[in-house]
């Protein structure tokens, strides 16, 4: 084996750990733009959405504080995939509020191993349709020999409203956004 191939073997084992790396770590803090569009009376209005808004509904829900809690995108969350949660960030354990489950993914992943592109569908607590989907992305670089910290981001796009078989529902609400991770949750 030469010196280049031996070079460009391990730049991809290390790319490849790094990407690993990203599941291995379970939770991510993330922050939340969006809007979601609601019907009714014959007009559509239209709101921000962000992280907040998220832990607000969760906290209001639960009766308790925002303080301590965050928005998280838990990888490999259980046997469906991945969630994205309000928790505590000082012990996930005290506080879980799941806002959506990201079920049943699909993942791509380029040769070089710095490019991941994962397909989930949306699912939240009150149907076992799905409501939408999501499209994560991770990309890693690597500059002088060192692998950086892989940017990590997704798109949102779901419906929530009652959910009856070949009838709409009036009051329901179109949402979609976009996350990204900030740094690991660390508790």
């Amino acid at each position: 084996m030469n010196r280049t191939t031996l070079r460009l073997s391990l730049l991809m084992l290390l790319v490849a750990l790094s990407v690993s790396a990203v599941s291995a770590q379970s939770r991510w803090i993330v922050t939340y733009r969006g809007t979601e569009t609601a019907g009714g009376t014959n007009k559509l209005r239209t709101i921000t959405v962000t992280e907040r808004t998220f832990i607000e509904r969760c906290a209001t829900n639960a009766n308790i504080s925002t303080e301590n809690l965050a928005l998280v995108l838990h990888f490999d969350a259980d046997a469906l995939g991945d969630a994205l949660e309000v928790v505590n960030v000082n012990d996930p354990n005290l506080f879980r509020c799941e806002v959506f489950r990201l079920a049943f993914p699909e993942s791509y992943t380029n040769n070089a191993g710095t490019s991941m592109k994962r397909f989930s569908y949306i699912y939240d607590s009150t149907s076992d349709h799905s409501r939408g989907s999501a499209v994560i992305s991770s990309k890693s670089t690597v500059k002088g020999g060192t692998t950086n910290a892989p940017v990590i981001g997704a798109t949102l796009h779901y419906w929530l409203g009652q959910w009856t078989e070949n009838a709409g529902d009036p009051n329901a609400i179109v949402g979609s956004g976009t996350l990204k991770v900030m740094r690991p949750l660390d508790p």
